[in-house]
């Protein structure tokens, strides 16, 4: 019962906050999400010592636990921000995506999508990564991307029709023979590979913490021949978005897959902690994300 009370109270709160921000300017919207990031941050105790949490394995020997703090407050903030921008997807369109987003190495993308292979996009729950997708698709990529359910199926909803309204294809997390066609028929495919895999993901080393990383990715890639491209999102000067498309990953393979799969899969996690790196207070800390 308290978790259904709960996950109706963010249902609610969402669907009010959208109401807002698609009611005021993207600069106001902006300035509300940084407020409720504050709220969040403060009214979800769990999640902030999550985050500090996390913090401390990433940068706690560099790091004092006064600008530890300081950093797990500006995580929540730009994660309010960024839920603003999530919020207004419905009112982003090929008419004006290109006055909130700007991309950096977009020749890289086209050349991998040029190979006819289809194309696999690794990323993580960094910045805006709503807009990822939503960018390419409204741009004419044809645009996939694979994933969960969200928790709470009225959530799920809205998201599902973010993404459907943008002419982005979903394809479940399970279903691999889905996300294989996809790329046979020459689409970008994303995956988020941030987030700790299961006993059957590989034993990586992230943030100096131990964790584990999906195969998904490298094993697709050996079945489509389908080139593997890093890339993010993050909030640039004057709160527009900067897409940052790294060069493909170049998997030197032996012929044994029980060696190589493991061996790409951590270059894979490595490419994608670079890219939080750069912009660490724009990641979502509060993720389950570390092996105790």
């Amino acid at each position: 019962m308290r978790r259904r009370l709960r996950h109706l109270y963010v249902y609610l709160g969402v669907r009010v906050l959208s109401v807002i921000v698609l009611s005021v300017s993207r600069s106001t919207a902006i300035g509300i999400g940084s407020f409720a990031g504050v709220l969040i941050y403060l009214a979800i105790p769990k999640q902030s010592r999550k985050a500090l949490e996390n913090l401390r394995i990433g940068y706690g020997d560099s790091m004092s636990e006064k600008e530890l703090l300081s950093m797990t407050r500006r995580v929540f903030i730009q994660l309010g921000r960024n839920l603003a921008d999530t919020l207004r997807l419905p009112i982003v369109s090929k008419n004006n995506v290109k006055d909130i987003v700007s991309v950096r190495g977009l020749e890289k993308f086209e050349r991998a999508m040029a190979r006819g292979r289809g194309l696999i996009v690794i990323t993580g729950h960094l910045g805006c990564w709503e807009l990822l997708p939503a960018y390419f698709s409204l741009c004419g990529y044809p645009v996939s991307v694979v994933g969960r359910r969200v928790y709470d199926s009225k959530i799920d909803s809205i998201v599902r029709s973010f993404r459907a309204e943008k002419g982005i294809e979903f394809i479940d997390d399970k279903n691999w023979r889905g996300a294989l066609k996809c790329l046979y028929r020459g689409r970008a495919l994303g995956l988020l590979i941030d987030e700790r895999a299961n006993q059957s993901g590989v034993p990586v080393d992230f943030f100096g913490g131990k964790s584990r990383v999906t195969r998904g990715p490298v094993v697709l890639s050996m079945r489509a021949k389908a080139p593997i491209v890093p890339l993010a999102i993050h909030r640039g000067s004057h709160g527009k978005h900067i897409i940052e498309i790294c060069d493909p990953i170049d998997f030197k393979k032996t012929k044994d897959p029980r060696k190589d799969i493991p061996f790409c899969a951590r270059i894979c996690s490595k490419a994608v902690e670079a890219l939080i790196r750069k912009h660490p207070t724009e990641w979502v800390w509060m993720h389950d994300k570390f092996e105790s």
